[in-house]
């Protein structure tokens, strides 16, 4: 379910307004609140949406967090879909989806047919080691790792590290591919907070992404 995260918040946040008033700011915070990945971040926003709306704090709390939260979603999957992914195919067949079924049948076929060529023939095309989108999401992250000092914490493996921005500070492991914020277990694409640990090794980020998007 944790695919369709966003999408599952979105639904929520418009089943929660029916019954209470919603302000901009407050949906705006749901969004802010399913993309906390570990659950003391979860719990501060949770206490803080509590204060901001009590009866949308109440009815979060009746859905377990494991189906839109990635503060409590398994590590095993190793995806970083952001999209809904009913919707986004509802999109796609919105012109053919009231036709017959067997004319229906034949567009959804139509369209599959057209975007697995289209992806093959980018692929084709493309010259790097792993996904084009995981690529830039690891760009994202150099990018952003550049408030982030990695500390060597003297391990044999130079695996284990603290890093800092002066405010924050995770705990990283090489070795075991973690890091204490979660998002590199949850998606499989190293975080800001281990591409200076991997630098610090005079080590490639790109040999750290998971051999699913290989």
């Amino acid at each position: 379910m944790h695919m369709w995260s966003k999408g599952f918040v979105s639904n929520t946040c418009t089943v929660i307004g029916k019954k209470i008033s919603l302000g901009w700011n407050i949906r705006k915070f749901f969004g802010w609140l399913q993309g906390q990945q570990h659950c003391p971040a979860w719990e501060r926003a949770m206490l803080r949406l509590k204060g901001m709306k009590k009866a949308a704090w109440k009815d979060l709390m009746d859905i377990p967090a494991a189906c839109w939260s990635r503060s409590h979603f398994k590590l095993d999957t190793q995806c970083d879909l952001q999209v809904n992914v009913c919707e986004a195919f509802n999109r796609a067949i919105l012109d053919i989806r009231d036709n017959h079924i067997i004319t229906l049948l034949e567009g959804i076929k139509h369209y599959l047919t057209k975007r697995i060529a289209h992806q093959k023939d980018l692929m084709l095309r493309y010259r790097g080691n792993i996904c084009p989108m995981v690529q830039q999401t690891l760009e994202r992250s150099k990018i952003a790792s550049g408030g982030w000092t990695a500390t060597w914490h003297s391990d044999d493996d130079l695996a284990l590290f603290g890093v800092t921005n002066g405010i924050e500070t995770y705990i990283v492991n090489l070795l075991s591919r973690t890091c204490a914020c979660r998002k590199w277990q949850l998606t499989g694409v190293p975080c800001c907070h281990v591409i200076p640990c991997i630098w610090y090794n005079q080590k490639n980020p790109e040999d750290y992404v998971s051999y699913y998007y290989r």
